[in-house]
């Protein structure tokens, strides 16, 4: 969690704004929730196998982008590809299939049901996740898609946002 708070002060008061910007506020924002409720709510394994599945689609993910600053477009293009596989089996497949699970079963014992509208916060935390997912894996597909017709591999993505002045 800290990761993500601290991405979160970064990402609003030290880098220049993205076309990425709210997307990415809402993300850390939500995964700061997530985290938060997990451990408040005392879900830790279900919290753990959901930032665990998360992270394992970044990696192929970090590793397109640094292909994509350098001269290697072949890599690039085979990076990108694991990515958009990874992702889509990670972030798109099993996420939300765990999601639904949470739906359906997470459900606290009697002695604590008074809580158990937090565990429905978590899960419309993670639905918008699994939203959000869905969004960037159609955004992720047509960069590579771009760039396997055209061979620009630049990351299109985090573009600065520059403003008109008038």
């Amino acid at each position: 969690m800290g990761y993500y708070l601290e991405d979160l002060v970064e990402h609003n008061f030290f880098r220049p704004k993205t076309n990425d910007y709210w997307e990415m506020n809402l993300h850390h924002l939500l995964t700061i929730g997530l985290f938060s409720g997990m451990i408040l709510l005392n879900v830790v394994r279900s919290g753990a196998l959901v930032s665990l599945l998360h992270n394992v689609s970044d990696i192929p993910t970090t590793s397109s982008r640094i292909l994509s600053q350098t001269v290697f477009k072949t890599a690039t293009n085979i990076s990108a590809a694991m990515m958009i596989i990874v992702w889509f089996l990670v972030r798109n497949i099993a996420i939300p299939i765990f999601c639904i699970g949470c739906w359906y079963n997470l459900i606290l014992p009697p002695v604590l049901q008074q809580y158990q509208f937090g565990i429905y916060v978590l899960n419309f935390f993670m639905t918008l996740m699994c939203c959000m997912h869905v969004y960037w894996l159609i955004l992720l597909s047509n960069m590579v898609f771009k760039g396997l017709k055209s061979g620009n591999t630049e990351d299109m993505r985090s573009k600065l946002v520059v403003k008109k002045a008038n």
